[in-house]
């Protein structure tokens, strides 16, 4: 409550008239300049008392919602709206006493285009009891074209990188096959006895030809490589999430790695947290990815002589952390900033696909990425993973109020 008013009521007897007007005059400013603030706002809001009665509403709850103001709702704030779907919503949320996640829906009135409408509902607390529901509604109509309209300029850009990624990598063994396709032409156009007859330096030995079409059999495939990797990229995946321990998937990774890594002598180090959270994630794509780090890192350490590979697995209370650590060659600051960038690669054979293919199985299970790298020292690779969140519960109805 307003201090000047609350020193006012405690000695309202002693007030004179006039000083009872003023004070009444102030209170009307106060509440005057409340509701103007209250109505200028962009986002509606439903103020509900405990029995989910609406008892306030602001301009443009009014007007996204198309209800009518009245001075006493006698309806829960359910009935008032018209449309069933969230009508329904606040039904269930409010009676269950679950305040859950954001809901975005669809609203189309009678005579007013289709809306895309955020409702977030909240608590209403005073001194540690809630008396009350919040509900805030936000027209996001504009805000969700411009995101889809900004994935489609980045998808677009995305898809050019790799049809020129892709371009670029189908030159060479397109060049490669036409070279050796001519050489077998030449050979065909020459019997066997003939070959045999003439001098080899002119004529090319027919015997020759298994080589240029193991050559060829080499290209197709790397051509099937790439596009197989191309279509990887650009599909959407779907995704089986199972709810299972990170740790459970790394040992076996590290199982399957560990007589590579001995082969050439590095030394495998494991550092996982005991009694990490579950969490939900899909085994093939998220091994996939793991995989492919530590891959890198296997060969980033290919000239060294002190050869250490770590992997760490850590929590706290948002997510896990999966560290992937060498002491291999490092990135150098240049390439750092492209190393996720489809057809990026240092490497004599890559595909330059295998970091990007990994960023994208990352950001599909909500996660993030991060390289932290020193050239001639060493790379080290944080996945995060996030931890599902529990969703806030409001307690139900019992007696006069609320407690928490």
């Amino acid at each position: 409550m307003n201090s000047f008013l609350l020193s006012s009521f405690r000695k309202f007897d002693k007030l004179t008239r006039e000083q009872a007007r003023q004070v009444f005059s102030r209170t009307l400013d106060d509440i005057e300049r409340y509701e103007t603030a209250f109505n200028s706002l962009s986002r509606g809001i439903l103020v509900c008392d405990e029995r989910q009665k609406l008892v306030l509403t602001n301009k443009s709850a009014q007007r996204l919602l198309l209800i009518k103001h009245h001075d006493e709702y006698t309806e829960p704030v359910w009935d008032i709206i018209k449309d069933s779907t969230i009508s329904e919503f606040l039904h269930d949320t409010l009676s269950s006493g679950n305040s859950g996640d954001e809901q975005c829906f669809v609203f189309e009135g009678s005579n007013s285009p289709r809306r895309l409408l955020n409702f977030h509902v909240l608590p209403l607390v005073k001194e540690h009891h809630i008396t009350g529901s919040l509900i805030i509604i936000e027209d996001v109509t504009e805000k969700k074209i411009r995101e889809a309209e900004l994935r489609r300029i980045e998808s677009l850009a995305s898809l050019t990188t790799l049809a020129a990624g892709v371009a670029h990598e189908i030159k060479n063994p397109l060049a490669s096959l036409s070279i050796h396709v001519q050489l077998l032409q030449k050979m065909l156009s020459y019997s066997r006895e003939t070959c045999k007859k003439e001098d080899t330096d002119t004529v090319m030995p027919f015997e020759s030809m298994g080589n240029h079409l193991s050559i060829l059999n080499e290209e197709i495939g790397r051509l099937n490589h790439i596009v197989v990797d191309f279509l990887f990229a650009v599909r959407p995946m779907n995704l089986m999430l199972i709810k299972s321990n990170i740790n459970k998937l790394l040992k076996e990774i590290i199982a399957f790695i560990k007589y590579e890594a001995e082969d050439a002598r590095i030394t495998c180090v494991a550092e996982l947290q005991k009694n990490l959270p579950w969490i939900e994630f899909d085994e093939r794509y998220m091994k996939q990815a793991l995989l492919n780090l530590i891959k890198n890192s296997l060969d980033a350490m290919q000239n060294k002589t002190d050869k250490v590979l770590t992997i760490k697995s850590e929590s706290d209370d948002t997510q896990i952390t999966i560290s992937i650590g060498d002491t291999g060659s490092g990135i150098s600051g240049e390439n750092k900033a492209k190393i996720f960038e489809p057809y990026f690669t240092t490497k004599k054979m890559g595909t330059g696909l295998g970091l990007t293919l990994v960023y994208k199985i990352i950001k599909e299970h909500k996660g993030e990425i991060r390289v932290d790298s020193k050239e001639g020292v060493g790379t080290t690779f944080s996945v995060m993973l996030p931890l599902p969140q529990p969703k806030l519960r409001l307690l139900n109805y019992a007696g006069d109020s609320y407690e928490i």
